[in-house]
């Protein structure tokens, strides 16, 4: 059984590599989702994969996850993407308020939905060393 989000992201493709479990904050998912589509639009003419969602807390130290990762079950609001656009590409979107690049390509390979003191217009970013 699939649960649609949006028009090309299920609930499905956002569970846990190691467990299964799926995230329950469906406000925040469905914020990443519309932005995911908004991404996928611009810069994936052949659709936007989800390489990595919600994890648990295994799963998210397995990988080398920051231990506040947006990624963290259960109210997860992430995801990581093969990287093809650039931070600037992605930011002129306005739609993540967490943004991670890859440090050698300079290609964003995370996005988020963070809540808190941050606007998708001014986004939280980080470089990843070896992604």
């Amino acid at each position: 059984m699939s649960t649609p989000i949006t028009p090309h992201f299920k609930l499905e493709e956002f569970a846990c590599h190691c467990c299964g479990k799926l995230p329950i904050n469906t406000t925040q998912l469905q914020k990443l989702c519309y932005g995911l589509e908004k991404l996928r639009a611009a810069f994936y003419p052949e659709g936007l994969i989800i390489v990595s969602g919600a994890r648990c807390r295994a799963n998210n130290n397995s990988v080398g996850g920051a231990q506040n990762s947006m990624h963290l079950l259960p109210n997860s609001c992430a995801a990581d993407v093969s990287p093809v656009a650039t931070y600037s590409q992605v930011r002129a979107l306005k739609v993540f308020t967490g943004i991670g690049v890859n440090k050698s390509t300079g290609l964003v390979s995370h996005v988020d939905c963070r809540k808190g003191n941050v606007s998708a217009v001014n986004p939280v970013t980080w470089q990843y060393a070896n992604r």
